[in-house]
Parts: C-alpha cells; sequence; structure tokens
C-alpha cells in the first residue's frame, strides 16, 4: 500500500509555475549552503567538518580522499553538508545550474548578484573538490542548456547562461 498509495493522490496535485519556482528557489538555498561550507572547510580546516561516513574509517581509503593545502596541510575534500569527502561537489554543481535558470529569468538586481555569487562560489567549490565527473556532468547540463538558445538564435540567453560561469 505504501508503493501504490501515490498512484492514487500524486494525480490530484495541483502544481503551479510559482510553486516550481519556490521548490527550485528553496532547492538553489541549501545547494549554495552546500557549497559555500564545503569553502569554509577548506579555509577553516577542522572547524566546519562534520562526522565523517562510517563506511570510510580505514586510514588508506581517507588518505586517498585528502588534498594538500598551499601551506602543506593535508585536509579532506570538502564535505558541504553531507558526510562524504567531495560531497560539497554535488552541493556545487546544482547551485551553478540553479543559478544559471534563475538569471535566465532576469532577476533584481540583488537577487542578480547573490545568483553570480552563488555561481562563484560553486565553480570555487567544485574546483576544491576536484571530482571531475561532476565537471563533466556541469558542462554537459550547460551545452544542454545553450542549444535550443543557438536554434533560436538568441545570443542574449546565451550569454547570460555561459559569462558568469566564464
Amino acid at each position: 500500500l505504501a508503493i501504490l498509495g501515490p498512484i492514487f493522490w500524486v494525480p490530484r496535485v495541483r502544481i503551479d509555475l510559482p510553486t516550481v519556482r519556490r521548490l527550485f528557489f528553496v532547492s538553489w538555498v541549501f545547494q549554495t549552503a552546500s557549497a559555500s561550507f564545503g569553502v569554509l572547510q577548506i579555509y577553516y580546516p577542522g572547524q566546519f567538518q562534520p562526522a565523517i561516513s562510517s563506511v570510510l574509517n580505514e586510514d588508506n581509503i581517507l588518505a586517498g580522499l585528502q588534498i594538500t593545502l598551499a601551506n602543506g596541510q593535508r585536509v579532506l575534500r570538502p564535505m558541504g553538508l553531507t558526510d562524504q569527502p567531495g560531497g560539497a561537489g554535488i552541493g556545487a554543481v546544482y547551485c551553478v545550474l540553479f543559478s544559471a535558470a534563475f538569471l535566465l529569468e532576469r532577476p533584481r538586481f540583488w537577487f542578480r548578484m547573490a545568483l553570480i555569487a552563488g555561481m562563484l562560489i560553486g565553480c570555487f567549490t567544485l574546483y576544491l573538490c576536484q571530482v571531475r565527473s561532476l565537471l563533466v556532468m556541469l558542462v554537459i547540463s550547460f551545452v544542454a542548456m545553450v542549444v535550443p538558445f543557438i536554434y533560436q538564435r538568441r545570443l542574449g540567453r546565451i550569454a547570460a547562461v555561459v559569462l558568469p560561469v566564464g
């Protein structure tokens, strides 16, 4: 019954455009927070570090998930709001994607600045996490976002998506 229950109530749920926007906004806030905590975990090692997943308790596994900072200190890859080293990268990818999507709506000045700051934080966190598959996923997502604008010859929209990330 628990598995088949949504068959009966989901068709009656009415979701309108403002509800979807709010849902994406809340998701953007949480993903940006995760990416921001990833940056804080690198700048202040050990201070914003959550408990590590119990699966990763062996020293040789944890050694492979560490990065060396400019001062020579070895720290775990940024975790963000997760318990997995490198987990902040997932929040960073979604932070950048949601920011680009919100930029296409031509938001007000202050929200636009917050979106661009979120994109910068997301790109920086993705760089710090060193998870290449997430970078590939982000590039593919941006290509998929830009291709329809290329066919429509909407250069302003392409610039709104590509320039902040560049």
